[in-house]
């Protein structure tokens, strides 16, 4: 090949179907250079030449650390051309031909790529044909992203010349594959999720013997359970890789540095549980045999804990064995901060959560027992304020941080069983941020069946609004509903969920706080009602009763919605969908006077009742049930389509 332009070619380093590259050298600024050279097919489009050199433009505009910079372009004997930073390091390709990589190296690269595809598309860029291939590495192991807009360029190009779909089968997202011309930042979270699953197991999600078959498995294959493949990653990697690769682009991440920080948080909290167990390990060894020492003495010796051998014993294996299946990690409420080393094991025995206090003749206000004092918390500083969340590696669950003390519980508006307005103070909590998902639940199914309880299966899978179903010898969602609320759960199915999540039912308090906050305010967000920050019974439901959308409009939604899908309707703590989309179990029973009584300290509801109560209203209900006062009540083994539920731990 001879010079381009000024550029002196040294020799070709790359060939493929989009492009020829060549290692050059630029004696202008005497350094190396990258050079495509695309492909002259190219301008068989009399518009292509003023498509390109707008591209080329934009690219050459994204400025970012961990993105390729483009230097020049132009045109030499009708080809295409840009000029690029020469990358030494070799792509990521390469490195994948010696198998999967390790997760502390797998963060790093999913981290900087993350950044850079967030970026380019808050500048409204999409790259269109993310893969291995196309992540560059430099001299000092640092990852970046290429060729974007490439992809773009010849897509235009093959709509003129009637070409096949264009991009690379392996990583193509579902709507990519359908041909649609408007995709958006959500295409390149699906590729990018394709390429977290390579690197942790070394094998592609998704294969089949020709490309035309393996389009096909982005639309209706199942995503693989990453921990089939390897059983020794962090337990909560498989709830970051199934989101990456929902099938509906709503279901998925938004934004690509959502998908690095989930995978920050999981990766970094199974380090944590490695640490504190292997420390508690450690004390055991010491501490125990010096406990045995001063026994056999007949006394304890000065300064010494009287505490038993057994105790130390069976707390020990305990608390080893919460780290392990239960361990929750805060990281703070800013974005871009990162986990930091604070650690909150609140979680009960592998026992009940709470188990019920024995039933008691009915009174008219029986009061429910305290539950069983839980294990002792072991924490690191800093404090939990406000905007901090943790991540459960048992179910992937985010969840925000809600402060102790006391709020005016209650509404002197509306029916009676909100009077009267009463003082209550709260321990600290952590409630989930949005409400169990279908995902979720398919994956405690899995664990442990659909087991009946009361005289009712925990959630009943032959309802036609249920969106879990039996397939292929395990539970799944149905795939336009992975990241929906579950519904269809009775009360015990609710609970049983929490207790192997390591958590429980929010009480009735608890949960009204997490609403509310402490302005008593109507709504999660304020006390103006918007149809449009909440999913409820408005024109867009299926019926005819409905509301009138607010000015800002409907929801968008006629049954349930992703949760999380109107975070400017957020309560104070962060948390969301408390108004709309489905009712929510708690863990109280149901007393319409039980106000009058109630303790001031930590109230936990009557003994005993006909029924569950069920808080924040549902996308069959309208705006007074979507209050944050507004109780209502449904039969223990009931199932609906409207009702699911969130948990809570104690730090």
């Amino acid at each position: 090949m001879k010079n381009i332009e000024h550029f002196e070619i040294k020799s070709e380093i790359g060939r493929g179907g989009m492009a020829t590259v060549y290692l050059a050298h630029d004696p202008r600024f005497d350094r190396d250079v990258a050079i495509k050279l695309l492909p002259r097919e190219f301008l068989h489009d009399p518009q292509f030449k003023i498509r390109f050199e707008r591209e080329a433009k934009t690219i050459a505009k994204l400025e970012h650390p961990a993105i390729v910079p483009v230097y020049d372009y132009g045109e030499i004997d009708g080809q295409p051309y840009l000029v690029m930073r020469y990358m030494q390091g070799g792509s990521l390709e390469n490195r994948l031909e010696k198998g999967p990589l390790s997760v502390d190296e797998i963060l790093k690269i999913i981290e900087r790529i993350a950044s850079a595809l967030s970026e380019a598309h808050a500048q409204r860029v999409i790259h269109r044909d993310l893969k291995p291939g196309n992540i560059l590495f430099d001299t000092r192991g640092d990852a970046y992203l290429s060729d974007f807009g490439i992809a773009k360029l010849q897509e235009a190009s093959a709509r003129i010349t009637g070409s096949a779909i264009i991009g690379t089968p392996a990583y193509m997202s579902p709507e990519q594959v359908h041909g649609e011309e408007e995709i958006d930042g959500r295409s390149d979270v699906y590729a990018l999720g394709i390429i977290l699953y390579e690197m942790l197991t070394g094998q592609k999600p998704f294969k089949a013997e020709t490309p035309a078959k393996l389009l096909m498995c982005h639309l209706l294959d199942p995503v693989p359970r990453i921990l089939d493949e390897k059983d020794d990653l962090p337990p909560g990697i498989d709830g970051v890789t199934s989101r990456a690769l929902a099938k509906e682009p709503d279901d998925r991440y938004s934004i690509a540095t959502d998908l690095s920080e989930a995978l920050r948080s999981v990766i970094t909290g199974e380090k944590q549980i490695q640490q504190v167990t292997k420390e508690i390990t450690e004390k055991l060894t010491r501490e125990v045999p010096q406990t045995i020492k001063s026994k056999v003495r007949g006394k304890e010796e000065k300064g010494r804990s009287t505490f038993p051998i057994w105790g130390w014993v069976i707390t020990g294996f305990i608390l080893i064995g919460l780290l392990i299946g239960g361990g929750f990690f805060i990281r703070q409420g800013q974005a871009g901060k990162g986990p930091l080393a604070f650690l909150a094991t609140s979680t009960p025995l592998p026992l009940p959560a709470f188990i019920p206090p024995e039933m008691t003749s009915p009174t008219s206000h029986s009061i429910a027992t305290n539950p069983p004092t839980t294990i002792p918390t072991i924490t690191h500083p800093p404090t939990p304020g406000i905007g901090s969340t943790i991540i459960s590696p048992v179910d992937g669950s985010t969840m925000v941080y809600v402060p102790e003390g006391e709020f005016l519980m209650g509404s002197e508006d509306g029916f009676e069983n909100k009077r009267p307005v009463h003082m209550v103070y709260l321990d600290a909590f952590w409630i989930d941020q949005t409400e169990v998902t279908n995902d979720m639940f398919a994956v405690f199914l899995n664990a442990q069946g659909n087991q009946m309880e009361g005289g009712e299966n925990w959630l009943d899978v032959g309802d036609v609004d249920a969106q879990i179903i039996w397939e292929g010898g395990e539970w799944k969602p149905k795939s336009r509903y992975v990241y929906h609320p579950v519904i269809e759960v009775t009360w015990h199915g609710a609970q049983a969920y929490c207790e192997w999540a390591g958590k429980r039912l929010p009480t009735e308090a608890e949960w009204e706080k997490a609403a509310r906050g402490l302005d008593g305010r109507a709504y999660p967000w304020g006390n103006q009602f918007d149809s449009s920050l909440v999913n409820l019974d408005d024109e867009t439901s299926d019926d005819t009763k409905t509301i009138i959308c607010t000015p800002s409009g409907c929801d968008g939604y006629s049954k349930t919605a992703p949760v999380g899908s109107f975070p400017s309707g957020a309560s104070p703590y962060g948390a969301m969908d408390m108004a709309g989309n489905v009712w929510e179990w708690v863990f109280d029973w149901y007393d319409e006077e039980y106000y009058a009584v109630s303790p001031l300290n930590n109230p936990w509801g009557p003994s005993s009742g006909p029924a569950h109560v069920v808080r924040g209203g549902s996308w069959l209900n309208y705006e007074n049930d979507a209050r944050t006062t507004y109780r209502e009540w449904l039969k223990t083994m009931t199932s609906s389509n409207g009702v699911g539920f969130r948990c809570v731990l104690l730090p």
